[in-house]
């Protein structure tokens, strides 16, 4: 089983003896992505749905997010990515 938590809600999980001792064993610290691979993270589930990102796109989340430590409070905060970047996604989908 994989578990991802963010490292704000690691305290709480202290108070439940069982997780925070898994936790404790398993723990590998994950740090911050390439531009690489955002571009990567952003391009691949769109290229799945048949989906084209622009490049200038890509560049723009790219920029936008590094050197970022998360995208949660203390770290940038505010609107997520999609909602600052100009660019668009084209393709069809169909449901």
């Amino acid at each position: 089983m994989i578990l991802a938590i963010r490292a704000d809600y690691l305290g709480p999980c202290a108070t439940y003896p069982e997780l925070a001792s898994r936790i404790g064993e398993g723990t590998v610290l994950v740090g911050p992505m390439s531009d690489y691979e955002v571009r990567r993270a952003v391009e691949g589930p769109a290229r799945y749905a048949g989906l084209d990102v622009e490049r200038d796109l890509l560049d723009a989340v790219a920029a936008d997010v590094r050197g970022r430590q998360g995208a949660g409070r203390g770290a940038g905060g505010g609107r997520p990515v999609e909602g600052r970047v100009p660019g668009r996604v084209t393709g069809r989908v169909s449901r």
